[in-house]
Formats: C-alpha cells, sequence, structure tokens
C-alpha cells in the first residue's frame, strides 16, 4: 500500500494499492503519473534508500523535482567525499549543528541525465554530509565485535575439522580471505580482509542526504534533517494500519471487498494521523498521557443519552477530559463543560485539644 503524507500536517493525502513483488524504485514513475493527473504540483519528496538507483534519481533529474533522499555512504563518490575529509578540521563549532548534536557539511554529488542519447546540461545534486561522534563509537564497537565473532567461528571450523558450505564461504568472504579445501570444503586458514575493515572504520559515523532543487542558502543543514527526520513519524503513522486498526489481514475474498475494506483504512489512517500529530506536538497532552491509548481510556467515560421524543443527553466533561478537547481545538457540546476545574476541598473544624 502506498501512502503519501504530508510533511507539514501529517495527514495523508494519497493511497495506492500496488502489487507486492514490486520495489519501491520502480513504483516512482507510476506515482508521479497519478500525482500529475490528481493535480498535485510543485511537490517536494521525502525518499528513503529503498529509492535509491540510477533510473529514480535520473527520473527525478530530468523532471526537476525537488527531494530529499537519504543515501548510502558506500557509493564511489560519497566514500570518495568522506576518504578525503580530515575530522580534525571538519569537527569544528562552525561546522556543529547545535539541536541535532551533530556535524555537518554541504558538497556536491556529480550526477549525468542522457535524454535520447545525448548529455543534458544539469547542476550537480546537492550532497549534506552528517558525522556523529557518538554514532561513530557505537559503530566502531559494532563492527570490532562483529570481526571478533566471526574469527572465532572460523577458529573453531579449523579445530573441529567442520566442512563449509558454499553459502558460508560467500558470507565469511566478505571480510576473511579463505583457504578452502575443494574437495572436502575444509577451512585451511584464514586471513582478515584489512582494507574492507579499514573502509568500514573509516566509513562509520557517517550518514549522507542526496537534495535537488534544495538551495543550501534556503534550506539549511538544519532544516535538512528536520525534514528527514519526518520519515520516522510517518512510518509509526503507517504502522498504525497493521496495529490500531487490525489492518495486517484483511481477510477479504473479493477485489471489489478488498477495495473497501482499504478505503476504510485509509480514512481511519487519516484520523489516526491527525490524533498523532497534535498528541506528538502538544506538550500539555504528553505530559499527561504516556500513549495516546491512556488518552482514549481517558474518553471512554463520556456517554450520549437517549430517550424517545427526548433531547439527546451528553455526561459532563470532567478533568482531563477538557484538556484534551482544548488542546484539539474541538468544542464541547453546550452544558457539558464544567463550571469549574477547581476541586472542592473538604473544610474542617478548628481543631480542639482532649476535653477534660
Amino acid at each position: 500500500m502506498l501512502v503519501l503524507y504530508d510533511v507539514t500536517s501529517g495527514q495523508p493525502v494519497h493511497y495506492r494499492v500496488l502489487p507486492g513483488n514490486i520495489t519501491d524504485a520502480r513504483t516512482l514513475a507510476t506515482t508521479l503519473k497519478e500525482l500529475d493527473l490528481k493535480g498535485f504540483k510543485l511537490i517536494q519528496f521525502l525518499l528513503d534508500r529503498g529509492y535509491i538507483s540510477f533510473e529514480t534519481l535520473e527520473l527525478l533529474v530530468k523532471r526537476q523535482l525537488g527531494f530529499i533522499m537519504m543515501a548510502k555512504t558506500d557509493d564511489k563518490k560519497i566514500r570518495a567525499t568522506i576518504e578525503g575529509i580530515d575530522l580534525e578540521a571538519f569537527c569544528v563549532t562552525g561546522n556543529y549543528i547545535g539541536k541535532h548534536q551533530l556535524y555537518g557539511m554541504d558538497g556536491e554529488y556529480p550526477f549525468e541525465v542522457h535524454v535520447k542519447g545525448k548529455l543534458r546540461e544539469t547542476t550537480a545534486l546537492r550532497l549534506c554530509l552528517f558525522f556523529d561522534p557518538e554514532l561513530q563509537g557505537a559503530k566502531k564497537k559494532e563492527i570490532a565485535l562483529f570481526m571478533y565473532r566471526n574469527s572465532e567461528s572460523l577458529k573453531s571450523h579449523i579445530e573441529d575439522q567442520i566442512p563449509l558450505s558454499d553459502e558460508a564461504i560467500n558470507e565469511f568472504s566478505k571480510h576473511f580471505s579463505l583457504t578452502v579445501d575443494e574437495d572436502t570444503s575444509m577451512l585451511l586458514s584464514f586471513e582478515e580482509k584489512g582494507e574492507v575493515v579499514r573502509r568500514q572504520y573509516a566509513l562509520s559515523g557517517f550518514f549522507a542526504c542526496l537534495c535537488n532543487n534544495m538551495d543550501k542558502d534556503k534550506y539549511s543543514l538544519t532544516h535538512i534533517l528536520d525534514r528527514y527526520r519526518l520519515r520516522d513519524q510517518q512510518e509509526k503513522t503507517f504502522m498504525f494500519i497493521k496495529s490500531t486498526q487490525n489492518g495486517r489481514r484483511l481477510r477479504t475474498s473479493t477485489e471489489l471487498s478488498t477495495n473497501g475494506r482499504v478505503f476504510i483504512q485509509f480514512l481511519a489512517l487519516i484520523l489516526n494521523s491527525y490524533i498523532h500529530h497534535i498528541y506528538s506536538n502538544s506538550p500539555t497532552l504528553e505530559k499527561m498521557f504516556p500513549t495516546r491509548v491512556h488518552m482514549y481510556e481517558e474518553l471512554m467515560s463520556i456517554r450520549r443519552i437517549e430517550h424517545p421524543k427526548k433531547a439527546k443527553i451528553i455526561t459532563e466533561f470532567v478533568g482531563k477530559q477538557v484538556d484534551i478537547f482544548d488542546c484539539f481545538g474541538f468544542e464541547i457540546p453546550k452544558g457539558c463543560r464544567p463550571k469549574s476545574r477547581v476541586k472542592r476541598v473538604k473544610k474542617e473544624g478548628p481543631k480542639t485539644g482532649p476535653k477534660k
């Protein structure tokens, strides 16, 4: 299920059901055509690593669309940029992004576009490169632990004379040079590929974004990070379908009923996304309720009482129920708002000593 969100309001604005065996990158061309037909103009896209491909970049650049896309640091051009960085010169106050507590710099990502076999003149993509010292420490520790465990596993294969499967040889060969007996598949010796490990160490702590039509004078590195981190909020709202809305399995038998269920799921997603957006941007609600479920439970005591040929009665709002409606800008029904929010305290009489 493809869902497009508005980054300002956090609301889903368009959806489409697609075959599950098609990659994200291949769906983009179809999505762009649909957006043109629906009247969406001047759109800037937030795209994750699933969309990284030469065809995707070429399509977006040809159409001169603005986008922020997370890039892979082991990309040849990006890796060359990182390897040319002097960390001491890079980690200075001028490159520090206080809001996100990391370092950042702008660069260029050369990209060529061909139309009908001819090179089209285009500007280089903007490369936003970020470095987190804490992330670097965690990544280096993770790499060291990975190499240690695999080294110990290879030693045990030699000592216990355990043959290696073809899959294991392919996997271990990414980080080790192996000497294997062709007849018995027994491991004879191994050696760490130092260059591969050093390259992983060099890239640790870095992450990058590719941008198009997002001038650095107008869109700062802080803005790029703020925008891209909305992806996490979008992922959480999308999870509502699988969890809160019980839509992991639609349990339908016809295409017509499937489309109906998906449409209902989309409507429910709009409501859930709106509630999540207000809740996550309201310090008052987040302070009162640890989760949205607790907020829902607070409202469950509200009742509407009906009598034949009589006006409907809504029970009075109390306590935090009033705060919830005020934060969402909802109007409390007439006569249901409490006259006073102050709890009455029972007055105690003057203390007197024991009677003699």
